[in-house]
């Protein structure tokens, strides 16, 4: 389920959007983004298939955890056919915006693999 919304308790400030569960709260004035809302949905998809490892996981403040799920969001995110965001600005979103300890050419060269992955049909 996403709901839009103009409460920035539920969006944080640096952020467009929010999942928390099988939730995603995605701002107003993003409504038209297809590409955020596709980035959202999978983190619901994710969590909706492995519920308990995503909770524990987020629980524990796991960053490999984060890190893979925010590529395979972003990876998703890029490859929108309406409203993609670039390689370049997604790899910086999560070097910059997570507390991942990445550096943009690596998240990068993962974002790279992940869409790979998904053009090939194996992800």
């Amino acid at each position: 389920m996403i709901i839009y919304t103009n409460s920035r308790r539920l969006v944080p400030e640096q952020f467009a959007g929010r999942a928390i569960g099988p939730v995603a709260f995605i701002l107003k004035k993003y409504r038209d983004d297809t590409g955020l809302r596709a980035h959202e949905q999978k983190h619901i998809d994710d969590f909706k298939a492995a519920p308990w490892k995503t909770f524990w996981s987020w629980l524990r403040g796991d960053k490999k955890w984060k890190l893979r799920s925010e590529v395979r969001a972003f990876a998703v995110q890029c490859l929108d056919e309406s409203k993609p965001i670039s390689v370049y600005k997604a790899a910086a979103f999560i070097a910059t915006r997570y507390g991942l300890d990445i550096f943009e050419q690596d998240a990068y060269l993962l974002l790279a693999q992940q869409i790979g992955k998904i053009e090939r049909g194996l992800a």
